[in-house]
């Protein structure tokens, strides 16, 4: 049981009249441990300190702390579970929490009020690499729109084109791409767009377009996303979100594919309890082959 500060006022009053710790400890539910040491700390800090009955807060030196902040600054957006990991790589041992506090103290991280109570979620993903490719178009820009191409089991960025236009030869031209760099996926899902899926009228589907005859040509089956529920294409969503975030520190579109894939460490991701691994390690190693130019 937590005590607040008017329940310590009153044990150490009670202490101060001589009643026994063994009493006040069956009243709060607590050890007779904890209200000898809740009467040792009045006695020895004041009643300022009261408080002062748990771990004394772990202080981190000015050279620990210069080294979270240059991890921060090297991987943009590394949230502080992250950087821990990277320090346990190097031998170094920090709580996220800490780091969470250093990184709010220089204004590197908003405090988030809204991760108590959140949902609980089952996450799904395939086990081999090329088994599902997630391919959908989003807006950068008004003159910059992406098409990325995400592995399923991996999170790597297999491609993703820059045009100023939305269309179905856009569309081809970033899958053959992606297909001639890394093989065929078994399996493409997409929304129900006209880049990707003949709608036709009337609840009649149309004749098969480019990209529709091209998976059949190619043996890959097309699934589609249920309509209105983005959350079938969850994880390509939050890719969109994470590279616009990135891209500013970055020349070019390229070398934030790159940091993405072969640099920056996915939380999303781990590998027989291995600390979190990058989407090209783990590419690898549900059986996908990097490109050799890479």
């Amino acid at each position: 049981m937590k005590l607040n500060n008017n329940q310590l006022k009153y044990i150490i009053k009670q202490k101060e009249k001589g009643e026994s710790s063994t009493k006040l400890a069956f009243i709060y539910k607590v050890s007779v441990r904890h209200i000898n040491k809740i009467y040792y700390n009045y006695l020895k800090y004041g009643k300022t300190t009261l408080y002062k009955t748990g771990r004394k807060p772990k202080i981190i030196d000015k050279n620990t702390e210069n080294l979270i902040i240059n991890i921060r600054n090297n991987h943009p957006l590394s949230g502080p579970v992250a950087i821990e990991k990277y320090l346990i790589k190097m031998g170094i041992k920090v709580s996220h929490n800490i780091i969470y506090k250093i990184l709010l103290k220089y204004n590197m991280v908003n405090e988030d009020l809204n991760k108590k109570d959140q949902r609980k979620y089952v996450k799904y993903e395939r086990e081999y690499s090329n088994s599902l490719w997630h391919i959908d178009w989003t807006d950068y820009n008004k003159k910059e729109k992406l098409i990325i191409i995400e592995d399923d089991a991996s999170r790597f960025i297999v491609g993703l084109g820059v045009y100023e236009e939305e269309n179905i030869d856009n569309t081809m031209e970033t899958l053959v791409k992606a297909i001639e760099l890394y093989g065929k996926p078994n399996e493409i899902i997409t929304d129900h767009g006209t880049q990707f899926f003949s709608n036709g009228k009337n609840g009649i589907p149309g004749d098969k377009n480019k990209f529709q005859q091209y998976l059949d040509d190619n043996g890959i089956k097309h699934i589609l996303a249920r309509i209105d529920h983005p959350q079938t294409n969850g994880k390509l969503e939050r890719l969109n979100y994470t590279i616009k975030r990135l891209r500013p520190y970055f020349s070019t579109w390229d070398e934030v594919v790159y940091y993405y894939n072969y640099e920056r460490r996915h939380m999303s991701l781990s590998i027989d309890d291995r600390p979190v691994v990058t989407p090209s390690m783990a590419y690898v190693e549900k059986g996908g082959k990097l490109y050799e130019k890479q």
